[in-house]
């Protein structure tokens, strides 16, 4: 019986050289990946610019088809097509305008929440809705009336507004001379129906005022004391002396006389008192909201 062959020794396994050899492909892919987000940035611009010719190429031949086809629609087509385009942007023109001018009345509406508050009145807050041409700065109809507590006789104020961002000026607008269960009609300071007793803000001199008509834009403040001295631009103030007439309030201030009529203050009435003339505080012929002082 032959020998058996002696059993070979087995090979004892490297296992550093094991983690070594299954590391490597480890590092390998982090050092790629923090290459590739290293410079993602720089080969993302270059690419851009490699195939920035290319995307050219592409554009300039889609303007040239669209330019293509363009010419070959008929003149008809493109006309009514140009026509459609001046409506469209005639419309847009007019939301823009619309927006500024809610913007605008926005800003109004904000001012006068802080208009100031006179103890024993209320204020009825309305729109100036109808104008009539022929009597645009003499009168106007606002949106409230004998349901919202306004009678015939109340004082009208609304703001003499300063520029974006500065403080308003309360003010005198006119005085309710007619009204409906809705709406009421109100007479302007240049409005002859429009009287008041004012005080003037200087002199502490009082007298009446009375509306000229709008085409002088003035009111005449009769009944002045005649010892008195008036000053061109002293301030006109509401009496007070009515009780449905608060102290204080901005009416105009004294200016000089119409055209036509040569002086700014004159005697009357045998020599006992003066009178003068004023120009309003507002702009009435942009007055859009007013504030109706009502008695509680």
């Amino acid at each position: 019986m032959a020998p058996s062959k002696p059993a070979r020794p087995k090979k004892k396994v490297n296992v550093s050289r094991v983690v070594l050899f299954a590391a490597i492909p480890v590092v390998l892919g982090a050092l790629v990946l923090t290459g590739f987000f290293t410079f993602r940035r720089t080969l993302a611009r270059f690419s851009l610019d490699f195939y920035y010719p290319f995307f050219q190429a592409a554009k300039h031949v889609e303007l040239a088809a669209a330019r293509q086809s363009l010419a070959m629609q008929p003149r008809q087509k493109l006309a009514s097509a140009v026509e459609q385009l001046q409506r469209q942007n005639a419309l847009l023109a007019a939301q823009v305008q619309r927006l500024r001018e809610l913007d605008a009345d926005n800003e109004r509406l904000r001012q006068e929440l802080r208009m100031p508050r006179w103890s024993g009145y209320n204020e009825v807050y309305a729109e100036v809705i109808l104008r009539d041409p022929s009597t645009w700065s003499e009168q106007f109809v606002i949106s409230k009336g004998l349901n919202d507590g306004i009678e015939t006789g109340d004082l009208v104020l609304t703001f003499e507004f300063a520029p974006r961002g500065g403080t308003p000026t309360c003010v005198l607008a006119g005085r309710v001379i007619e009204t409906s269960a809705r709406t009421s009609v109100v007479a302007t300071v240049v409005n002859p129906a429009c009287r008041l007793s004012v005080s003037l803000a200087e002199s502490d001199a009082n007298g009446t005022l009375t509306g000229n008509g709008a085409s002088s834009m003035t009111a005449l403040i009769s009944r002045l004391p005649l010892k008195s001295k008036y000053g061109i631009g002293e301030m006109v103030l509401t009496s007070g002396f009515s009780e449905r007439t608060p102290r204080g309030i901005c009416v105009g201030y004294l200016t000089d006389a119409p055209v036509g009529v040569n002086r700014a203050a004159v005697v009357h009435d045998g020599g006992l008192y003066a009178e003068a003339w004023m120009r309003p505080a507002v702009s009435l012929d942009t007055i859009r909201f007013v504030v109706v002082l009502t008695g509680k």
